[in-house]
């Protein structure tokens, strides 16, 4: 995703004029004028920011759950499976290999590595490093968690950091998870990056009768993060209604969030449930397309 909008400017040229009072006072307008616009470009940044580094820890909890789904198997599912979800080409790179420690059915907790090597492409997004996940127990058991941490990971060059922890709150036979994000960082090349911190709640609404089937998997996402980023600027964030994720796309398709920015709001739309990987934000009178990590 390239986030670094700016929108147009209007900047009225001071002209020459005898009288310094009137040079003073044209020179003070367009003063007025430059700072508001470059306001509205951080607003705008930040916001377009925020949405990446979203997309980029909920694709975490994707990647997580993929690897979990039922009691079977060395992780809670068949040991092939992984490979089963990648040969139907969801959103992982095919060349993905994944190691268990401790590779039996009884012992807990596990630790799951998911190693994307130098780099590889699925759906134009180039993986590389490694994803390490502790689990608890089977993803798919109530109270149970995975907690997630990175080793030289990178999404289209982009580093990544942090702690992801995911909590089955699953109740009444409706799968329900808490996604915590401790300390993200999104790094840009050497000077540019983000933080993120986040809390969201992740409820299945379809494909809860096929657990071994990951393709009909539905979910809605709610909550809050806060975002901040190297030029000093920090947001709010809140999801207005539901984010919705299907696992057989791979991005979010559908709902709204708001984001505030010294007390200046944007809004960001995911559309109407078409599978795409674009976004339209608001802001004022501008509206801008997003276009999300491939």
């Amino acid at each position: 995703m390239h986030c670094y909008f700016n929108t147009n400017k209007v900047i009225t040229a001071a002209v020459l004029a005898v009288f310094s009072t009137t040079l003073f006072f044209a020179c003070t307008k367009d003063n007025k004028q430059t700072q508001q616009d470059v306001d509205d470009n951080a607003v705008i940044r930040l916001a377009a920011q925020q949405a990446v580094a979203s997309e980029t820890y909920d694709d975490v909890f994707d990647v997580t759950l993929a690897l979990n789904a039922n009691n079977q198997g060395s992780l809670g599912r068949r040991s092939s499976e992984f490979q089963d979800v990648i040969s139907q080409k969801i959103w992982y790179c095919g060349s993905a290999s994944v190691s268990i420690v401790p590779l039996d059915l009884e012992t807990w907790p596990k630790t799951v590595t998911v190693d994307f090597d130098a780099g590889c492409t699925d759906s134009s997004r180039v993986r590389s490093g490694k994803m390490k996940i502790v689990l608890s127990a089977p993803l798919l058991s109530t109270n149970s968690t995975a907690t997630v941490t990175f080793e030289n990971y990178k999404v289209n060059n982009v580093a990544v950091q942090g702690e992801v922890l995911i909590t089955n709150l699953s109740a009444n036979n409706v799968f329900k998870y808490s996604t915590k994000v401790t300390e993200g960082k999104l790094t840009y090349g050497d000077t540019l990056w983000v933080k993120y911190n986040g809390i969201k709640t992740v409820e299945q609404t379809a494909g809860s009768a096929t657990p071994l089937n990951l393709l009909d998997d539905v979910y809605a996402v709610s909550g809050n993060a806060t975002v901040e980023n190297s030029d000093g600027n920090g947001a709010s964030v809140n999801i207005t209604s539901p984010l919705v994720r299907k696992l057989n796309c791979g991005y979010v398709s559908q709902g709204t969030m708001d984001i505030v920015v010294y007390g200046n709001a944007a809004s960001i739309d995911y559309g109407n449930g078409d599978c795409d990987n674009k976004a339209m934000m608001t802001y004022k009178n501008k509206q801008i397309e997003i276009t999300l990590p491939n």
